[in-house]
């Protein structure tokens, strides 16, 4: 996927004395959009789902879509409404309605002549349209697929008559969601708003702890102040509180942290929450009241997500990962967890590479890369702007590990990591892993290549970033942190969890590395004398994980 730069596209809204018009989009941060697409010319049908409850109710009037191809290589438009993506045999089949699309300045966009009321299902709205022509779009040819960085559940569909022969949700396999973007009518009061809350919620036992709610406001008005009731089981709770920002009009949304606390024993129980007032006045929305999960836990967990970057000395466009890692190092301190993997797509094997392409943990499209929590892709010069949202995230466990040389010589290093779960597990499919890291290594021969002499800093602000605007195009004397030097066992450390995990109690694993065996792939030591080393202990499952670290 490659990034295309066009205006912002900013929300439209008309409101009369009982409806509001207003847009809704997985696009949330208004973000520039990059491409997608196999090359090809073929047909292209994209969706997504709309199944927020709060939208029940709303009526589907319309949509439109950033289509980056040029109108003489277009044929076929048309937009669509769907209860279920289903194909006639290789088509698509839309069974709510379907209507010829317009064209204009690089968007499709349609109306459609009976507005459809979303119901508890959900519905599926979308665009298809026929690549005639490949030759026209220098830039993007055969890539007309608009989409965002992201990671939301129904996001992103898409089936092409030669390449996608199935109906695909590729939400995961791109950490992308489409750029689709849905009218709604919706009737509203002046301070209706509705609620939703995740899945599953959790609350330290007889702690008051701040729960993440979802507020969406469907008045005219910005909501201030807010009162709500909860029921944890079979017990009931109730409060008041003040927003620190306002969510202002219909459509805005916020995820609100209230205060909550309950008696209930250690377990998980049936959560309901109902927002009962917004600013003072009773709130009448029918999607006000919201149901999930709540899970009682005996702790919480110290949050540090997991930061991993790839990249290499030949890369150079790499300086931006260089200077967002130091950054974020100084920025949150312990509880900043780095992981720095070298490859030899852009470096010597006798430099800091320790492993192959292919024992990466995460698949890497291009250099620098970074994820957090080994969740969607990102340039890591992103990681500053995003890391504080997966902070939010409850971790399942609590992680520590300590170090220690096993003898005074100094030849093998033994990490000891403790682990405690909040939840009972039974043929869960956690793993744990350990790496061991190295800062302050440097080396005369390092050179690190340099797109950014006499050119404008990209990502955080620093003053890293004048060892690089200043330099030439290799810049020498760099010190690495952060940097992976030893991690076989990246899928997991087989048995290292037992299969039955019990809530609270302490799982303690040791682990063991040679010096001898901390080699680059050229099988060279490659660590000066003032390397100072620690273990990275890794707990996840599936591509969510959190890590601790610890210091000789």
């Amino acid at each position: 996927m490659r990034k295309f730069t066009i205006a912002a596209i900013c929300m439209a809204m008309g409101v009369s004395s009982l409806a509001a018009e207003m847009e809704y989009t997985y696009n949330v941060n208004n973000d520039d959009p990059m491409v997608y697409g196999y090359n090809k010319k073929e047909t292209y049908d994209v969706a997504i789902l709309l199944n927020d409850p709060t939208l029940i109710g709303a009526r589907v009037s319309g949509m439109k879509v950033f289509l980056p191809v040029e109108r003489t290589s277009l044929d076929g438009l048309s937009a669509w409404m769907t209860s279920e993506l289903k194909l006639d045999g290789k088509v698509n089949s839309p069974d709510i309605c379907s209507v010829e699309a317009s064209y204009s300045d690089y968007y499709l966009s349609a109306t459609f002549p009976e507005p459809y009321t979303i119901t508890a299902d959900g519905v599926y709205v979308g665009y298809s349209f026929d690549i005639t022509d490949l030759t026209v779009n220098d830039d993007y040819p055969g890539k007309p697929v608009a989409v965002v960085k992201g990671n939301a559940d129904g996001a992103l569909y898409v089936h092409t008559s030669r390449t996608r022969k199935k109906w695909t949700d590729l939400v995961s396999d791109l950490g992308a969601v489409s750029m689709i973007i849905v009218t709604l009518d919706v009737d509203y009061n002046d301070y209706d708003a509705a609620v939703t809350l995740p899945a599953n919620s959790y609350l330290p036992i007889d702690e008051e702890y701040p729960v993440p709610v979802k507020i969406v406001n469907h008045g005219q008005n910005p909501i201030r102040e807010i009162g709500y009731s909860y029921t944890i089981g079979n017990r009931a709770g109730n409060g008041s509180l003040s927003l620190d920002e306002p969510i202002n009009s219909i459509g805005d949304n916020a995820i609100v942290r209230i205060p909550m606390k309950t008696e209930a024993s250690i377990g998980s129980y049936p959560f309901t929450f109902t927002l009962e007032t917004v600013n003072g006045e009773a709130n009448t929305d029918p999607a006000r009241v919201s149901t999930g999960e709540l899970s009682v836990i005996p702790f919480v967990p110290v949050n540090r997500p997991l930061v991993e970057e790839y990249t290499g000395l030949n890369c150079g466009f790499c300086p931006r990962g260089y200077v967002a890692m130091e950054e974020m190092n100084r920025m949150h301190g312990e509880l900043f967890i780095g992981m720095a993997y070298h490859s030899d797509t852009y470096e010597s094997k006798n430099a800091m590479v320790v492993m192959e392409y292919e024992d990466f943990p995460y698949s890497v499209s291009g250099y620098p890369y970074g994820t957090i929590n080994r969740m969607a892709g990102m340039d890591p010069s992103e990681f500053p702007y995003v890391w504080e949202d997966y902070r939010n995230d409850m971790p399942m466990a609590d992680l520590d590990v300590t170090a220690e040389w096993t003898d005074t010589d100094m030849t093998e290093l033994r990490a000891t990591a403790n682990v405690r779960f909040i939840k009972d597990f039974e043929n869960h499919d956690y793993k744990l892993a350990i790496a061991l890291v190295a800062d302050n290594l440097f080396n005369d021969s390092w050179k690190q290549s340099n797109y950014f002499a006499g050119k404008e800093p990209e990502g955080i602000e620093s003053e890293l970033w004048d060892l690089f605007i200043n330099g030439y195009s290799k810049v020498e004397g760099l010190t690495f942190n952060d940097v992976v030097v030893y991690y076989k066992d990246v899928k997991g450390i087989e048995g290292a969890l037992p299969e039955s995990i019990t809530v609270g109690e302490n799982i303690s694993y040791d682990y063991s590395v040679k010096m001898e065996d901390v080699v680059n792939l050229g099988g060279r030591q490659f660590m000066n004398p003032e390397a100072r080393l620690h273990f990275v202990a890794v707990s996840y499952t599936h591509l969510r994980a959190h890590e601790t670290r610890s210091n000789l």
